[in-house]
């Protein structure tokens, strides 16, 4: 069917088609139905044609451009787009097919220059193509850890994408939001501050809100800077912009330096500068270098089984399970070692932390891959300094003349990751060997968390306090603010650690004010919230909706604090407003699951029995009533007398009738590494369980057998 000419011109011009490329359209559309039937190939053999008098038509160029990449010739398709962009530069398509091509050809960061021109002219006329690079952006920011910049290119992406990316950006931003290893101030958005600049500033500013409004935030904080130092450098919420633009665009260094400025002229307003500050303080933590370095050294061996023999006899190293091959790995893993800081000691009963090794490295040995023409090789890896030397040495000790310095290795070795110094006292990096019992595990890991609230982070010098500890700037009016921030940071710590940490406590000790309670009047008002300022709602004053959506939020956000005392409210002061005994024990299964993760487990039994009680008067509840008992299981391990009750009750009242349950029960045994509690041999470690059921995972039992499976400690 020919084209209408009167149709709006392909080439951007906004003109008709008959008063335009009227000319090529008999061509073009041919090349157009080539594209369209994915055989790019024979549409560039018109196009070459068409270019050699048409050579600086949009039309042609585009379509050129778009042919080359469909053919894999990202590189050609740059230079056909740079020629024609020198001189029409601020042509729409070609922009972004310009950044596209960039990107493809040669990767982030060098396409970012590219990316910034497509944002600024192409969001119009090309969003579908703008909004598949801000999704680019983003997955390359969360890569690199920049979350405020990956959060924020996210929403970039939501918003111009068609149906399909929106659904896919959306499912990202989803993960992302219910990500506790990222720190709740980076999560769920930050509203941009109102400002009105002095008249002297407002063409600067203007244009900064400008470009900002196309995702070009690092242009827009350069202009704001300025006016900032020219016109208005004691403006809190224009200092607070600054440092949002510039995270957005991944300058966390300079992000946060403006964030500070802007916390230090808010200071009469408390929470709020707390809240500046925290953010802040959780992008410096995040600059690389701010951090410690993870390295890796590389060895050469030429015998891998007579290496891995002298490995497993050294009382320093630990072999740990590794993964199976997966697809794409260049090499086969021939074993991973953990390396301890001196040799493990037995079991007594009575251990402490203090009686255990630690992990201060790890080595991995790697197979040769005839295919590619790779040889075995040894990595080394561990923080540098004390740490990277102590595992070196282990190995070329353990090895001797089995290894060798890779000669083309870096002599300090390579980066592969950071970790943050300030939370070294929440790091658990003991060893605790299978022949520690369970429920002894777990009361170490309460004694690890017990150190860390208290000698451990008090008494660690933090970057945020200028190196001094929060126990030396304690009696301190001006650190307040610093203090403050620095321990909702410590939140954020212990949410990634699945844990809650005595936030209201430490502020009292450290003479912090209690939170300014937020009153809320409205959904709106709720869901504008930031999630740092949610942690402060007055949830006593909520309805039961709203109540409901704090609780919500906050399950979904994984802040154990603000979700252990929503659900604690819920049950204890609003017990009247639950509709039914079913959603009275949903909440009660997510208090108790919150407080064992938490190795809370006077708290979690407490429950445990409340549901119990309910439980038992409720018809039908035989598997409910087995759910809560595997819940109590996990509680109980460190009492070997009640743990043989509970298996054998489990096993012979409850599995004759849930055969799945004994698969379950062999499995916890397994996983738990706990003795086997029957003398008969009843149920085995080496029973085929299949993996344990958990309420995400499939399960092929037959319907009515699936069971709910807590998390061990």
């Amino acid at each position: 069917m020919p084209m209408d000419p009167y149709t709006i011109c392909p080439c951007g011009s906004g003109k008709k088609l008959k008063f335009c490329c009227q000319s090529l359209s008999n061509e073009m559309e041919k090349v157009e139905k080539l594209i369209d039937n994915h055989q790019p190939r024979m549409a560039l053999q018109i196009l070459e044609k068409l270019a050699k008098t048409n050579g600086q038509n949009p039309w042609v160029v585009t379509r050129q451009a778009a042919s080359l990449m469909s053919d894999d010739r990202a590189a050609d398709a740059k230079n056909v787009l740079l020629m024609f962009l020198r001189h029409r530069s601020d042509h729409p398509s070609a922009n972004a097919l310009y950044a596209m091509a960039t990107l493809q050809s040669d990767g982030l960061p060098e396409a970012r220059k590219a990316i910034r021109r497509a944002f600024r002219f192409s969001i119009a006329a090309e969003p579908v193509i703008v909004a598949g690079l801000a999704q680019y952006l983003a997955e390359y920011h969360w890569q690199l850890e920049q979350f405020m910049a990956a959060r924020q290119h996210m929403v970039m992406a939501l918003q111009l994408g068609n149906e399909n990316q929106r659904q896919e950006v959306l499912q990202l931003l989803t993960e992302f939001d219910a990500d506790a290893s990222v720190p709740f101030s980076f999560r769920g958005g930050q509203a941009i501050p109102p400002y009105t600049p002095p008249e002297a500033a407002a063409e600067k500013v203007n244009k900064a809100q400008r470009l900002a409004s196309v995702g070009c935030w690092g242009d827009a904080a350069t202009l704001l800077t300025e006016a900032a130092e020219q016109h208005d450098p004691n403006s809190t919420n224009l200092w607070r912009l600054i440092g949002l633009f510039r995270a957005w665009d991944g300058e966390e260094a300079t992000a946060a330096a403006a964030l500070h400025k802007a916390a230090e002229l808010d200071s009469a307003n408390f929470e709020a500068a707390v809240e500046t500050e925290a953010l802040a303080q959780e992008l410096d933590r995040n600059v690389p270098e701010n951090c410690t370095k993870l390295r890796t050294a590389a060895y050469d061996t030429e015998q891998v089984s007579r290496l891995l023999g002298k490995l497993d006899e050294s009382p320093l190293l630990v072999k740990i399970p590794s993964q199976p091959p997966q697809e794409g790995d260049e090499q086969p893993v021939a074993g991973i070692y953990a390396v301890l800081d001196r040799q493990s000691a037995d079991y007594r009963p009575g251990l402490t932390l203090r009686d255990l090794s630690r992990i201060v490295g790890r080595i991995t040995v790697l197979d040769s891959n005839s295919e590619k023409a790779l040889p075995p090789r040894v990595l080394t890896t561990a923080l540098e300094g004390k740490k990277l030397t102590h595992t070196k040495s282990t190995l070329e000790t353990v090895a001797g003349d089995l290894v060798h310095r890779a000669p083309n290795d870096p002599p300090e070795g390579s980066i592969v990751g950071v970790e943050r110094p300030d939370d070294e006292p929440m790091t658990f990096d003991y060893y605790m060997p299978k022949s520690i019992p369970a429920g002894d595990r777990r009361r170490l890991r309460r004694e690890f968390l017990d150190m860390c609230w208290g000698e451990g982070w008090k008494k660690h010098p933090l970057r945020a306090l200028g190196g001094k500890t929060p126990a030396e700037v304690a009696a301190d009016p001006n650190s307040k603010i610093k203090l403050a921030a620095a321990i909702d940071c410590l939140e954020a710590v212990a949410d990634d650690m699945n844990t809650t940490a005595p936030i209201e406590a430490l502020r009292q000790e450290f003479g912090i004010p209690a939170f300014n309670l937020i009153t809320i009047t409205n959904d709106n008002h709720l869901q504008s919230l930031t999630l740092s300022q949610l942690r402060r709602v007055d949830v006593r004053s909520l309805n039961l909706e709203m109540f409901k959506l704090v609780v919500q939020r906050a399950s979904l956000a994984r802040m154990g604090r603000l979700a252990n005392h929503a659900l604690k409210m819920w049950l204890v002061e609003r017990d009247s407003e639950f509709s039914s005994d079913d959603e009275r024990l949903q909440i009660m299964a997510s208090f108790a699951d919150l407080n064992s993760r938490s190795l809370h487990d006077a708290e979690a039994m407490e429950w445990n029995k409340k549901a119990r009680q309910i439980i038992d008067k409720l018809p039908n509840a035989f598997e409910r009533v087995v759910e809560w008992k595997l819940r109590e299981l996990q509680l109980q391990l460190s009492d070997k007398e009640k743990v043989n009750s509970l298996f054998r009750e489990l096993w012979e009242v409850y599995g004759a009738k849930l055969p799945r349950l004994r698969q379950i029960l062999a499995g916890i045994i397994e996983e738990l590494g706990i003795e086997r509690p029957f003398d008969q041999g009843i149920v085995t470690t080496t029973t085929d369980v299949g993996g344990l059921w958990s309420p995400d995972a499939p399960s092929d039992a037959p319907a009515g057998q699936k069971l709910w499976l807590p998390e061990n400690g």
